[in-house]
């Protein structure tokens, strides 16, 4: 119940996205099949049909659903859609759990598993993503877990749920690649088996493509745009491109640098010591194929995240077997200085939203209802790149910037209410350019301000909302 309770709160509180693909690639694709947003609105990759549109049909068909009880908040939505991928994923670890307790050595490391699959400060807040890596993730590790409990319908599941796991997300072929060669070399299936994994990747696989074919309005392979547009075309090199060892270097930076280094051994550990499981294929392919891939993000991990405490357990068996005297002391050391270190992290994920400017547009929609004009000096505070969250913005908000302001000051008499945006703590351009403003909003609360030791004040990102009076 208390990890219920811990995934409802980030849920609720993590609002945002990690990433703009987990908004402008699901929530404003839904968004344009609702009615409200045109096709020229939409990244560049709607043109070319090469995203799934399966989990933004699962938005849609949640927001007409929400209309009819008369819910029409869209981050009361969101939140819903990110509650029900918490509980989907507590569901997964309990799988999980139930089908790794073969491989633990005893009690304490059965515990320590559940208690970093369900509690781990990062691990939880990837498990309230509605994304495609969350989503992903999700799906093929009930999949993985189907076939280490030996169920009655294993393969046919295991083919179910990683279909869903592919129309997801498209890079989940790269588990598929290494289940598949295990299934091969150690399962020895046969083809009768092979076809009952066979069908259950069909069924999802026609789910898929009736998905696509809703969002894009024609049959298309999505899967195949995705794979020529970033290969053929090599359009993913054109966002940056890393070297093959970018992710291990990523994984030590990303996390306290002893923790991180836990990660890069307890794959070197699978790798040696459990040479036959069918983690180690699925994972080991899958890092193999985004190391070759010259494109790389560190979010393109996140579908091996319940795999993570796995890996943490066998290099804990590792360490206990081959690690003696002070440095196994080291370890246990470590080991129990993080519980307290996940602590403090786990607090402060799950009470942050996962974008800082989520509360700049709860607060817009919650308190400026009528006909107001904002105004932005550098940046529409709305855009990603190129991109509009039209979803997050109220409906009788317009924003324009300082220059079309200047360009046309009739602009100002027709809307009830100005407010003015700044990322500046103390922007000038407030008295050069208006004759009296208050100020509704700060990302920061002022008394906070004023413990500002170290100078993290000046090194932190300001957000700040100025009612202006005609």
């Amino acid at each position: 119940m208390f990890a219920i309770l811990v995934h409802v709160i980030a849920s609720w509180f993590s609002a945002g996205f990690h990433h703009p693909d987990e908004h402008y690639q699901i929530i404003e694709y839904a968004n344009y099949k609702i009615g409200n947003i045109s096709q020229s609105q939409l990244p560049w990759e709607f043109g070319e049909n090469m995203r799934p549109g399966f989990q933004p049909f699962i938005f849609y068909v949640f927001y007409k659903i929400f209309l009819i009880f008369g819910l029409t908040n869209p981050f009361v939505m969101i939140f819903i859609l990110r509650l029900i991928t918490s509980l989907l994923a507590i569901f997964t670890v309990y799988q999980l759990q139930k089908s790794l307790k073969p491989f633990f050595k005893n009690l304490e490391q059965e515990k320590i598993h559940l208690l970093l699959s369900l509690f781990c400060y990062a691990l939880v807040y990837l498990q309230v993503r509605f994304s495609s890596e969350s989503w992903s993730a999700i799906f093929y590790t009930l999949a993985i877990s189907f076939v280490l409990q030996k169920h009655k319908h294993q393969y046919f599941l295991f083919g179910f749920f990683s279909g869903l796991s592919f129309i997801c997300r498209y890079q989940s072929g790269f588990f598929i690649v290494g289940t598949g060669l295990w299934f091969l070399f150690i399962d020895k299936i046969s083809i009768k088996t092979f076809f009952k994994i066979l069908i259950g990747f069909a069924l999802t696989f026609c789910v898929g493509i009736l998905a696509d074919y809703w969002l894009y309005n024609k049959f298309v392979l999505t899967f195949w745009n995705y794979f020529y547009q970033n290969i053929f075309e090599n359009k993913a090199a054109q966002f940056g491109t890393e070297p093959w060892y970018w992710y291990f270097t990523q994984t030590i930076q990303h996390l306290f640098p002893p923790y991180g280094w836990v990660i890069i051994i307890g794959l070197i550990a699978l790798f040696k010591f459990r040479p036959k499981n069918i983690i180690t294929w699925s994972v080991i392919s899958f890092l193999f194929f985004h190391c070759v891939t010259a494109h790389k993000e560190f979010r393109f991990l996140f579908p091996i995240t319940f795999f993570i405490p796995y890996i943490i357990i066998v290099f804990i068996q590792w360490q206990q077997q081959f690690i003696k005297g002070i440095y196994h002391k080291i370890m246990v050391f470590l080991g129990k200085l993080f519980w307290p270190i996940n602590v403090v992290l786990l607090i402060i994920v799950i009470f942050k939203p996962a974008h800082e400017l989520a509360s700049v547009y709860k607060y817009l929609d919650e308190n400026y209802k009528a006909s107001t004009l904002l105004i932005y000096e550098e940046k529409n505070p709305y855009f990603s790149g190129t991109n509009e969250a039209v979803f997050l913005k109220p409906t009788m908000l317009n924003c324009v910037s300082m220059e079309q302001i200047k360009a046309d000051s009739s602009l100002y008499y027709n809307y009830s209410q100005i407010l003015y945006f700044t990322e500046k703590l103390n922007d000038e351009n407030i008295h050069q350019n208006f004759k009296s403003t208050s100020l509704v909003y700060n990302n920061i609360p002022s008394w906070l301000m004023n413990f500002n030791v170290n100078n993290w004040v000046e090194r932190s990102n300001h957000y700040l909302i100025y009612e202006v009076k005609k």
